[in-house]
């Protein structure tokens, strides 16, 4: 835990004629972590200023690579046998003996039930509109392949099933904004500036996931590579690893 606005820089607090600098180990993280993506470095890029006013933002603008990033393409590949592991275990953790459980757990617990009946209604929409009778059998109609090219092991093939290339657009550099707390105080939001002008990097990836298990495990893989190439400990937990839906 540290202290709100303990760590404050005047280039984060936006005073007047503080200029930013760029970290050296910011950059070479991000040439990292795009060569393990598959991506492709830029002999040019630049920073831009995105302007925006907005509480979190002292300066009124971020600094970023809206045009010139640093990083083109990439791609993250999944496997459809490894989606349904992942359901397979999540059915078993679902058909465990029931316990009695506290609030907080019966909290947790209806938010559970609430996440299964859309699951349901998601399924019925695709009967409806699609003609298919799950999530899997839409990702037929959407970009997944069959792996023949993947290996001479037949039975490794049949292990892994179809893949997917979940394809990256860019890559880029840019400073994040302070936090803001709406439930400290009952007249007021609270801002915490530690994190203001702290540089993050930014993976954006082409619209082509179309169902919550590639996203989920898109992420998983992500957070993998990430954690193997010391890139950032990606804890979700702790907001060093944030994702957003657009």
């Amino acid at each position: 835990y540290v202290a709100p606005n303990r760590y404050v820089g005047v280039a984060d607090a936006g005073l007047p004629g503080a200029l930013p600098l760029i970290s050296e180990d910011v950059i070479k993280q991000a040439i990292t972590t795009s060569l393990s993506l598959n991506g492709e470095v830029q002999k040019y890029s630049r920073f831009d200023r995105k302007h925006y006013f907005y509480p979190d933002l002292p300066n009124g603008y971020q600094i970023t690579q809206q045009f010139k990033p640093i990083c083109k393409g990439g791609k993250i590949r999944i496997y459809e046998n490894e989606i349904l592991q992942t359901e397979y275990t999540s059915e078993l953790d679902n058909n465990k003996p029931k316990k009695k459980v506290g609030k907080r757990k019966q909290k947790r617990k209806d938010e559970h039930e609430k996440r299964k009946s859309t699951k349901k209604m998601t399924e019925k929409i695709l009967r409806e509109k699609y003609g298919v009778v799950s999530v899997l059998d839409f990702h037929d109609k959407q970009g997944w392949k069959n792996n023949e090219l993947l290996s001479d092991d037949q039975q490794l093939n049949d292990t892994l099933g179809k893949f997917k290339d979940i394809t990256l657009t860019k890559l880029h550099v840019e400073h994040d904004s302070a936090q803001m707390f709406h439930d400290q105080h009952p007249d007021y939001t609270c801002i915490d500036l530690n994190r203001a002008g702290v540089a993050l990097i930014e993976i954006v990836t082409d619209p082509i996931i179309n169902s919550p298990q590639e996203a989920s495990l898109f992420i998983k893989k992500l957070r993998q590579i990430l954690q193997h190439t010391n890139t950032g400990n990606a804890q979700l937990e702790d907001g060093s690893m944030r994702c957003d839906i657009n």
